[in-house]
Formats: structure tokens, C-alpha cells, sequence
């Protein structure tokens, strides 16, 4: 819950939360992607599966609701 103006609770869904902090996270991996991305075939293939795990949030059995382990990991 965020509080705004004269203490006016504004609750903000877990939907909205948790689509804002994946999609930042696409956002911040976009880079890996680019066709001059300094990675290797290997590390690009592993961003990929990551994002794609990102994008594939919203059908998660616990979306909206996620807890802390359904959140995809990039593989090291």
C-alpha cells in the first residue's frame, strides 16, 4: 500500500506491482539481445530462456500472487 496526498491509502494490485518489476527486468536485459551484444551464443541462449520465463510470468499457477521462488533465475 502507498500512501499519497493527506494519508489516502492507495492500494496498488499485485498484478500492476509484479508486471512493473518484470517488465523492467526485460528492460534491463534487453542489451543481451541486440545483435552486436558483446555475449556468447551460450550467454545469449541463456538471457533468452530467462526472458522467456519472465514473459511467461502470467501463467504462472500463483500470478498475481507470486512469492519470492516463483520468480525466474538466470541460469549460471
Amino acid at each position: 500500500m502507498v500512501t499519497i496526498g493527506l494519508n489516502e491509502p492507495v492500494i496498488i494490485p499485485h498484478e500492476e506491482i509484479n508486471r512493473s518489476k518484470r517488465d523492467e527486468e526485460l528492460q534491463r536485459t534487453d542489451w543481451t539481445q541486440a545483435n552486436d551484444s558483446p555475449l556468447s551464443e551460450s550467454d545469449q541462449l541463456k538471457y533468452r530462456t530467462y526472458r522467456q520465463a519472465l514473459r511467461d510470468l502470467t501463467t504462472h499457477e500463483n500470478w498475481p500472487e507470486l512469492n519470492q521462488e516463483d520468480w525466474p533465475t538466470l541460469e549460471n
